[in-house]
């Protein structure tokens, strides 16, 4: 079974074995974002393409929260604009293609109430499924691999309560990706939150 399915099926399981105890806890939501190649600089106009998240959270104990993400980023590959030399010593330039990466976390919240505001501090791990746009058979040696990996996240976030049970969220997520070339992706992005 895949890594992130497994994570996904842990998740689930440990919230519904929780969820019996305090079925207010629950909670659910989606998010959507841009992102940003971090790995070797910052730059504000480097956001671009999309981040879109769905998720499960448990309330454990009072303003700690346990959260399970499901999640597809759509990105720039890291090969994309680098040079590469075909074996008939033709230089070429890889185009700028992009990837999907899919990705299925589990992470703990610790939350600071400020009033109708609530701001929070979060970490975990997960997994992520990197998925290289088709290219050229002429290229392909050449491209991102395809490819499963481990990694982690950490972030900050905020929310508002629009309505007795619906808040509005902001998150800046970085994920660490331990694939065979390493991606450091940093995510923000919004939505809401609906919790019982």
């Amino acid at each position: 079974m895949v890594l992130s399915k497994r994570i996904v099926l842990a998740s689930l399981a440990l919230l519904l074995v929780a969820g019996r105890a305090r079925a207010q806890a629950w909670g659910g939501g989606a998010t959507i974002g841009v992102v940003n190649d971090v790995e070797h600089h910052f730059r504000w106009d480097g956001f671009h393409s999309k981040d879109i998240a769905g998720y499960l959270e448990y309330e454990i104990e009072k303003k700690v929260v346990v959260r399970a993400t499901y999640g597809q980023m759509n990105v720039k590959g890291e090969n994309a604009g680098q040079t590469f030399t075909l074996p008939s010593g033709e230089v070429r330039t890889m185009p700028d293609l992009t990837e999907d990466i899919k990705y299925a976390t589990l992470g703990v919240s610790y939350e600071f109430f400020e009033g109708p505001f609530t701001s929070g501090m979060f970490a975990g791990i997960g997994g992520y499924k990197i998925e290289p746009d088709p290219v050229p058979e002429e290229i392909a040696n050449y491209r991102d691999n395809r490819e499963t990996s481990f990694g982690w996240h950490a972030g900050v976030d905020g929310s508002w309560q629009m309505l007795k049970h619906l808040n509005l969220v902001v998150r800046l997520t970085i994920h660490g990706i331990l694939s065979t070339q390493g991606r450091y992706i940093l995510s923000a992005g919004g939505g809401v939150t609906y919790r019982f």
